[in-house]
């Protein structure tokens, strides 16, 4: 949507800060937690870049795209609604307790025990994520 030029929705209250994870960091940490025998048997918050609202990262991704755009948020009613027809949106109600309140990781254990870790800051993954999708999409 955003490489179309279209609206870029973001699911849930725009101004909530939410910890979201980068592929590329998630298989570093899982690396790390697969060859050391102090994770076995746990659970573990893997690092992420600092949280951000919705609005702070969808002002990201128009950043990078060096054009204006339109961002919106997709409420809970409107999600219920689309749910309706859309089994991929109606799941997303499961998950709703991270979307309406502050969703942010405490990833210090993963950092008492094993060191630090160096996450990939938002700007450096949109771009990453949006010249992925460039090589993908057909004109």
């Amino acid at each position: 949507m955003a490489l179309a030029g279209k609206t870029i929705r973001w699911v849930g209250a725009l101004d909530q800060p939410h910890t979201l994870s980068y592929l590329p960091d998630i298989a570093r940490a899982l690396v790390t937690l697969g060859g050391d025998t102090r994770a076995d048997g746990q659970a573990w918050h893997l690092p992420a870049a600092p949280a951000v609202t919705g609005r702070e990262f969808l002002d990201l991704v128009i950043a990078e795209l060096g054009r204006p755009g339109r961002t919106a948020a997709l409420g809970r009613p409107t999600q219920r609604l689309i749910g309706l027809f859309n089994p991929t949106v109606r799941a997303l109600g499961e998950t709703w307790y991270q979307r309406d309140r502050p969703f942010v990781s405490d990833t210090s254990k993963f950092s008492t025990t094993f060191g630090p870790f160096t996450t990939t800051p938002h700007t450096t993954a949109i771009a990453a994520t949006l010249d992925w999708y460039r090589t993908r999409t057909t004109s």
